[in-house]
């Protein structure tokens, strides 16, 4: 099993290179490389191999086929217990209030989500932890550090796919500073290191950047935004609209601005921190949601 997870591992190992010269790692473990004792247990010899794996790659070599993460289990009807006589039932879920016209998430009903993750099922998330950072699912929730304040990011995906979806998670970034950030990606690609993401920074801004093999590109850059919660401990709830062509980013139920892009179409989805200030930057992911728009 070992011997399986390494080439898991190795398989979804990619260096990329930024616009602007920036060097990153992605790392997304796919549901196949998190069996058995594996994802809650340090790995130092596949990260060893990962390791060596990466410095021996050739730079122009083609990645190998990769096996396309299962489709999302439906989630069956809930059971509804009879009450006892005399006894008051619960009171009803409220449902949001219908979406204008004008939002881009017109025709959802935000009170139901098509998919719900707590981060409380085992391996729905690939879990890793090595030397620069780790990705883990503690206490039904998702913690993401980063250890290291260098220009890599290291990402877990899902088994979850989407393609026209509205995709939302609620984050706390601990101790930060300046542009220490937090992201959600989706339309991540097989072999993970192609997709969009939306980062919230720890001062209050946020950004929209395409991954694609070879290059890194920014959508929209760094913009201030004051429905952001700031600074050390403040928790905010990111939202990522995917719509044929258009992106557009969701902070705190605030529709933001819209970017097209026509490179990707459907995908998994990616949860990171990314230390650009603070070693051990540590982001805690919780109520994971997403929506599937009709047809």
């Amino acid at each position: 099993m070992r011997n399986a997870a390494s080439r898991s591992v190795q398989r979804h190992l990619h260096r990329l290179r930024s616009n602007r010269g920036t060097l990153l790692l992605l790392i997304g473990l796919p549901l196949a490389a998190c069996t058995g004792s594996v994802a809650q247990q340090e790995i130092d010899p596949l990260v060893e191999m990962a390791a060596a794996t990466l410095t021996a790659l050739p730079s122009r070599t083609p990645p190998p086929s990769a096996t396309v993460p299962a489709s999302p289990t439906a989630t069956g009807s809930p059971t509804i217990l009879p009450t006892a006589t005399g006894t008051p039932g619960p009171s009803p879920t409220p449902s949001a209030p219908p979406l204008p016209t004008s939002d881009p998430r017109f025709g959802l009903n935000l009170s139901q989500p098509s998919v719900t993750d707590s981060f409380n099922i085992p391996f729905t998330w690939g879990e890793y932890r090595n030397a620069s950072a780790s990705n883990l699912i503690l206490d039904k929730q998702l913690q993401a550090i980063d250890n290291l304040t260098d220009s890599l990011i290291w990402w877990t995906t899902t088994k979850y796919m989407g393609s026209n979806i509205y995709v939302e998670v609620s984050v706390e970034i601990q101790d930060c500073a300046g542009r220490d950030f937090a992201g959600l990606g989706l339309r991540i690609g097989e072999f993970v290191s192609t997709g969009y993401t939306v980062e919230i920074s720890c001062d209050g801004y946020y950004r929209i950047r395409k991954f694609s093999t070879g290059a890194v590109v920014v959508l929209l850059d760094w913009t201030f935004i004051r429905a952001l919660n700031q600074e050390s401990g403040a928790t905010n709830k990111i939202g990522f609209i995917a719509r044929a062509n258009n992106l557009t980013a969701v902070i705190n139920d605030v529709v933001l601005e819209s970017v097209k892009d026509n490179t990707y179409f459907s995908g998994t989805f990616a949860l990171f921190a990314g230390a650009e200030r603070t070693p051990g930057l540590t982001a805690i992911f919780d109520d994971f949601n997403i929506w599937y728009f009709s047809p």
